[in-house]
């Protein structure tokens, strides 16, 4: 049975290199030979992958930058504005990420909870059935007696 396309390191690495060299997720995705959705499909089941396209786009978005910022300095006034409205991007992804990454702190809360609650329910059964047989072995022992 083959990989998965994404489980495949080769892919993953193609698409990982068009991301960072400035590639579109479309782009990228059409290079390394896979979907849109076989790409948001692996992101939304593993984080680390999701942190690694994040840190591709972001090394992508600072080589841009870099060379609006070069070019704005050199008097190029039509990058002030491409300039601008590519930090305004980047802002925006950063605040998706933290949105992200609050949504998934409160899962894992949530996930967190839940179990503390069933353990405390276990735990209530266990001392239920001590206490049950405790009071067995007394009225027992009360009736030997008498």
């Amino acid at each position: 049975m083959s990989q998965p396309l994404l489980d495949n390191p080769a892919t993953r690495s193609n698409l990982l290199m068009a991301l960072a060299l400035g590639k579109t997720r479309a782009e990228a995705c059409g290079e390394a030979g896979i979907s849109m959705q076989t790409l948001r499909r692996h992101e939304k089941r593993d984080p680390e992958f999701a942190d690694q396209i994040l840190d591709a786009e972001e090394a992508s978005f600072d080589q841009v930058e870099r060379r609006m910022r070069e070019m704005a300095i050199a008097g190029d006034s039509s990058m002030i504005k491409e300039y601008r409205s590519l930090k305004r991007k980047r802002e925006a992804r950063e605040a998706r990420t933290a949105k992200l990454e609050v949504q998934t702190t409160h899962t894992h809360v949530l996930e967190a909870t839940d179990s503390i609650r069933e353990l405390i329910g276990t735990l209530k059964q266990r001392k239920e059935r001590a206490l049950l047989s405790e009071n067995a072995e007394i009225i027992e022992a009360i009736t030997v007696e008498d």
